[in-house]
């Protein structure tokens, strides 16, 4: 659905690509932090990159899901009411939605390989 062999979010043991579905660095999240020092990225460096990512994901709309853009949300097997109506109101079925998850992740593997 989007992306066949996502990997489990980074606080339950995922690689460094389900930094795709990590919280801003705003939160508290020593598990996050340490994907990224494991990784050689920086914080700004991963703020960055979920930056480019979110304008594909909310479409130029302003959305009241945690920390304001679906680009910090989780995966679909999550219940979450707030990630799934901002994804109706951009137009976006889940599977669009894990398939661009699956770009950011790629793109944070690559930033790792560096």
């Amino acid at each position: 659905m989007g992306w066949k062999d996502s990997p489990k979010h980074v606080c339950r043991g995922g690689g460094v690509s389900a930094l795709a579905f990590c919280c801003h660095t705003s939160k508290i999240c020593s598990v996050r932090d340490a994907m990224l020092e494991k990784n050689n990225i920086s914080r700004f460096q991963y703020l960055a990159l979920k930056h480019v990512f979110k304008d594909l994901f909310d479409k130029g709309h302003d959305l009241p899901v945690c920390f304001g853009s679906l680009v910090f949300c989780c995966k679909p097997s999550r219940e979450c009411v707030l990630r799934d109506r901002a994804l109706q109101d951009v137009g976006l079925s889940k599977k669009e939605y894990l398939a661009l998850k699956k770009k950011l992740g790629l793109e944070f593997q690559q930033l790792a390989s560096r």
